[in-house]
């Protein structure tokens, strides 16, 4: 079966790496459908993970002895501190509060794993960089990583979206959405959550630089090209897939056409036939009523 916005079958798995998997995964993701495998870590007992997981209940990132803050609301449970100078700045701080202190072993990611990886999403509350780094060698097939990106320290000690973005721009990854969140300050709670609050943390989606992958097989372009689409970044499947078309041979021509039909430019005169068809449209359910 092919996947559902390109065509070439049979299609290729796609192996979903989700490190903090205490919640189920963004829609997008699910486009993916039956070829979507998901490894996830997660070492709060409190979190549920997507349905499907494959769960290994381990922390990973620097390695050693580490403690796990678990707070009120497990999301926001960390390897880190909260910082409370800066959440008791903002509403619903209460969420920090530390519950309880566990003592965990911490491990690399490419110690609990050894097979291929296409996408990664990181979202651990503050440790992201020191987990994407121990992902070692692994990163050679990743095409997609969505990680939570701080503005400011949330958490003591933390990395902030600046670092992230040099690592990851480093390893060959192009910064293709950010998705910020907005924190209103808890000395004005007569206001909405989001009226004007600070960005304090987004989503960030980065995408490999086609030109930094050597491919092997056509799976492998099919991957990138298929992941690039799902996630909002149609130019960007394009590109991977002029980039690798002498490894696709006469794949490539049909899937360059169905992004093209399905996102390409439209003229002007076809713009004004939609129009026109859809006036038509109105005036003969008008004329039936």
């Amino acid at each position: 079966m092919a996947w559902p916005f390109l065509p070439y079958s049979p299609a290729p798995d796609v192996v979903l790496v989700d490190v903090g998997a205490a919640d189920d995964l963004p829609p997008r993701w699910r486009e993916i459908g039956e070829h979507l495998s998901v490894i996830g870590f997660e070492p709060d007992t409190r979190s549920v993970a997507a349905p499907g997981t494959r769960l290994i209940p381990a922390a990973v990132g620097d390695p050693g002895p580490a403690t796990l803050h678990l707070t009120r609301k497990p999301q926001v449970s960390s390897l880190l501190a909260p910082n409370r100078d800066v959440v008791d700045r903002y509403a619903d701080a209460a969420r920090f509060d530390v519950v309880e202190r566990s003592p965990i072993d911490v491990q690399r990611v490419d110690s609990l794993i050894n097979e291929r990886v296409d996408a990664i999403k990181v979202d651990t509350q503050g440790t992201e960089l020191a987990i994407l780094a121990t992902f070692g060698a692994l990163l050679a097939t990743v095409w997609a990583i969505e990680v939570e990106v701080e503005m400011v320290e949330i958490y003591q000690g933390q990395p902030l979206f600046g670092e992230v973005d040099l690592f990851l721009r480093d390893e060959g990854f192009l910064l293709v959405d950010l998705r910020p969140y907005r924190w209103r300050r808890a000395d004005v709670p007569f206001l909405a959550p989001a009226a004007g609050g600070e960005i304090t943390f987004a989503d960030a989606l980065y995408l490999r630089d086609p030109a930094t992958f050597d491919p092997v097989a056509p799976d492998d372009v099919v991957r990138g090209a298929g992941l690039a689409w799902v996630l909002g970044a149609p130019a960007l499947a394009h590109h991977v897939i002029t980039t690798h078309a002498g490894v696709l041979g006469a794949d490539a021509e049909p899937m360059l056409a169905a992004i093209t039909a399905r996102h390409g430019a439209r003229r002007p005169i076809d713009r004004l036939r939609r129009r026109a068809a859809k006036q038509l449209v109105q005036m003969a359910t008008t004329l039936s009523r």
